[in-house]
C-alpha cells in the first residue's frame, strides 16, 4: 500500500494486493498440464465476471441489486467524469510524469480497446461495518457501484457517502512458465499427471479518494475485509476447478 497522498481536506491511498490461485490438496488429475492450466485461467476469469457472486465474496457486503443501467440510481455514478478524475490524480502523483490515462477508457471502448470485454454494470449495496475505535455495535453503509468485465478480470468504480470514490481493477495474471522450474511429478516418474505447478495470481489494485479524517477507518477495513475476499475466492476457483474435473 503506497503513502496518503492528497490536498487540503482531500486524502488519496492505493491498495495493492496479490495471492496465489493454489489447491488446497493435491491437485486434480486426469488432464494433461496444459489442459489444468487452461481450465483454471478460464475459471478465475469467468468468477471474477460473475459479478453479483463476486461482490459478494466481500465478508462485509450484506445487499447487492443489480440496477437499471438507464435508471435513476445508475445515473448518479457518471463513470466517465470518475475515470477522469482518477487519470488527473494517477498523473499528479506518478513521479516519472508518465500519465496512465484512464479517461481515454470510455463505455463504449471496443474489447480490442483498453482490455475491455463489456459494458458497465450498475449496483446499489449495502454493506455491514463495525464501528471505529473498538464502539460495540455495527452500521451499514450504502453506495453505489460500477463494474465492467475486463479480458483478464473486472474493473470497478465507486461512489460512496462523504465524497468516497473508489477506482480498482482485480485480474487474473499467469507467471511465465521460465519464472519457476519445473515441478517434478509426484509419487515417481510413472505417474501421468505431474504435480500442478502454480501460475496464477489474483491481483487487486485499489485507489481511494476520500475525506482525510475517514481514510485511516476505510483503509483498515479494506485490508481485512479485502484479505477474506482473496481466500474466498481462491476457495470458490478450486471448488468449481475440481467440479469441472470430476
Amino acid at each position: 500500500m503506497s503513502p496518503n497522498t492528497g490536498s487540503g481536506l482531500t486524502t488519496t491511498f492505493v491498495q495493492d494486493a496479490t495471492s496465489e490461485l493454489t489447491f488446497s490438496g493435491p491437485p486434480p488429475t486426469g488432464l494433461s498440464q496444459s489442459e489444468l492450466d487452461t481450465l483454471a485461467l478460464k475459471t478465475a476469469v469467468g468468477l471474477l465476471h460473475s459479478m453479483h457472486d463476486y461482490i459478494h465474496l466481500n465478508p462485509i457486503v450484506t445487499g447487492c441489486d443489480e440496477l437499471d443501467p438507464d435508471g435513476e440510481q445508475a445515473r448518479k455514478i457518471d463513470v466517465v467524469q470518475l475515470l477522469d478524475e482518477f487519470a488527473e490524480v494517477e498523473w499528479a502523483e506518478n513521479e516519472q510524469g508518465v500519465r496512465v490515462d484512464y479517461s481515454l477508457r470510455r463505455p463504449t471502448a471496443t474489447d480490442d480497446d483498453y482490455n475491455v470485454a463489456g459494458e458497465w454494470v450498475y449496483f446499489a449495496i449495502t454493506d455491514t461495518l463495525p464501528r471505529p475505535m473498538g464502539i460495540p455495535g455495527a452500521t451499514s453503509l450504502s453506495y453505489y457501484a460500477a463494474l465492467r468485465p475486463t479480458v483478464d478480470g473486472i474493473e470497478s468504480l465507486v461512489l460512496a457517502p462523504l465524497g468516497v470514490t473508489i477506482h480498482g481493477t482485480m485480474k487474473v495474471e499467469a507467471r511465465h512458465a521460465d519464472a519457476a522450474p519445473a515441478v517434478p511429478a509426484s509419487g515417481g516418474g510413472d505417474d501421468k499427471m505431474p504435480a500442478w505447478q502454480q501460475t496464477l495470481w489474483l491481483r487487486e489494485h485499489v485507489r481511494v479518494r476520500c475525506w482525510w479524517g475517514t481514510g485511516w477507518y476505510i483503509q483498515k477495513t479494506m485490508e481485512r475485509s479485502h484479505g477474506v475476499m482473496h481466500e474466498r475466492f481462491r476457495a470458490r476457483w478450486e471448488e468449481e476447478v475440481r467440479q469441472e474435473v470430476d
